[in-house]
């Protein structure tokens, strides 16, 4: 049984028999290995509940072992076990992940009460977590809160269907995640799933990109082709041109489409999924979304919450990046003092999910003494204030997303002066005015963009809290 399976790890011969003897005469399957290679090699093709080590071996030491272990077996409670211990290695084998540290020669009764209390140890953590029913994981996604285990709800439902999905909700919120974890169930599964950017594309672009193009130099298929028998996410679908927004019309009512320059129909087989950040009933109403093609997409919608209303997950999230980054940049989970958790939960997350993440991996890069201290956080999180005079961008908020609100918030600044703001940004007129044909930027957005300088000062971005200078 794994409860009972325990990995001994000693380049000497007889301190390994010596625990051998000791763990088998108290009914523990006992495997062994001579060096943390070999040992890696078993962790590899066996599960344990319990690995004791040496802390000096051949090649790589004893807590290199504890660190691989802490990755690929993290249920495994590890001891370390040394002839010459020293209060700098107890602290290294500590914060590696070890569950306790002994030193030789090891008394028969000491060892034997070590490590039937880190078994014990292991079984309850165990038994708590088999009794946390609120806890849901969804390919990689996980929560304890019930809108958002909802969303998980849907979206179960929604793979066992061919329907439209509308996955609706802010920048970070996980919308992309959700859309693969339905291609993943769906009876699409085997086949590809492709992303297409709208928003990342220009308008004149989209629909070749999207339908593909037949011309004189040949046919280059679409990102519909490519998705054929599979799944096509259609990220901030609200970018999509009048055009573009009438050719996904026909295929998702008939079926077909056909490419740029072509002259015949294609089959579509492909399943779409569309998300956007924005109110696409409010654009209905301004005209700049197509109405027919909202209704067609809006037959299962999804809305993700925003972090800010899921706050319980962020500390159930800040240790899954921790594990995560941690693992990943071969280095010790730090811990995280209660300061650090009262600051992440405080904090709004505009940027969701992502943002955190990205500010869990950048502390744990920064973290070099073990302890995530407040001091290792973002600005926006130390409680200083951030100049009023600003835009601030939270961290993970892609490019595209960070040009919009700059360009908005410049031309607020300077009262939709297009001269003036082409000239700040170091763009021309045309390129300003094809960007705000892009983004799709009206004066209203521009004032909510970001709050509206004092008179005489202009914005000039620089950084993640982007600071304006007087003009």
């Amino acid at each position: 049984m794994v409860e009972r399976r325990v990995l001994a790890v000693d380049d000497d011969p007889a301190a390994l028999e010596a625990i051998v003897a000791l763990l088998k005469n108290d009914g523990y399957e006992v495997h062994t290995a001579a060096s943390a290679e070999a040992a890696k090699e078993l962790l590899a093709r066996f599960t344990y509940s319990l690995i004791i080590t040496d802390l000096v071996l051949p090649g790589q030491s004893g807590i290199d072992l504890v660190r691989h272990a802490v990755v690929h077996q993290p249920r495994a409670i590890s001891i370390v076990v040394t002839g010459h211990a020293t209060l700098r290695s107890a602290i290294d084998a500590l914060k590696a992940g070890a569950w306790d540290y002994l030193t030789k020669p090891l008394d028969a009764e000491i060892l034997r009460d070590v490590v039937a209390r880190a078994i014990e140890s292991r079984n309850r953590s165990e038994a708590v977590d088999r009794s946390d029913r609120s806890l849901v994981e969804l390919d990689g996604m996980v929560t304890r809160n019930p809108a958002m285990r909802a969303v998980f709800d849907k979206v179960l439902l929604a793979a066992q269907t061919e329907s439209v999905v509308l996955l609706q909700g802010e920048s970070g919120t996980g919308k992309e995640l959700c859309a693969r974890a339905i291609h993943a169930r769906s009876r699409r599964a085997t086949k590809g799933f492709v992303v297409f950017h709208a928003g990342a594309s220009p308008p004149e672009r989209a629909l070749e990109e999207l339908f593909g193009v037949e011309d004189e130099r040949g046919t280059r298929p679409g990102k519909v082709a490519l998705a054929r028998g599979g799944t096509l996410l259609l990220e901030e679908i609200d970018a999509l041109d009048a055009r573009a927004q009438g050719t996904l019309l026909a295929l998702l009512e008939r079926g077909t489409y056909t490419p740029v320059h072509g002259s015949e129909e294609r089959v579509g087989d492909v399943r779409i999924l569309a998300s956007t950040h924005r109110n696409l009933a409010e654009l209905v109403r301004d005209g700049r979304f197509r109405e027919d093609l909202f209704y067609r997409i809006s037959i299962f919608p999804i809305e993700i919450p925003p972090l800010r209303e899921r706050r319980d997950d962020i500390p159930l999230l800040v240790d899954r990046f921790l594990s995560a980054f941690a693992a990943r940049y071969s280095r010790p989970r730090p811990t995280l003092p209660p300061e650090t958790l009262e600051r992440l939960l405080r904090y709004d997350w505009p940027g969701n999910v992502r943002e955190l993440q990205n500010v869990i991996e950048h502390a744990v890069i920064l973290c070099t003494d073990g302890v995530l201290a407040p001091s290792l956080l973002p600005r926006m999180l130390q409680g200083e204030p951030v100049p009023a005079e600003s835009i601030q961008i939270p961290i993970g908020t892609r490019m595209r997303e960070i040009e919009r609100a700059v360009i908005a918030r410049t031309l607020d600044a300077f009262h939709w002066n297009k001269n003036k703001t082409a000239k700040i940004l170091g763009i021309s007129r045309r390129s300003l005015y094809n960007k705000l044909d892009r983004y799709r930027i009206t004066r209203e957005e521009s004032r909510e963009a970001a709050p509206r300088p004092r008179e005489g000062e202009g914005a000039a971005p620089a950084g993640a809290s982007l600071a304006e200078g007087k003009r």
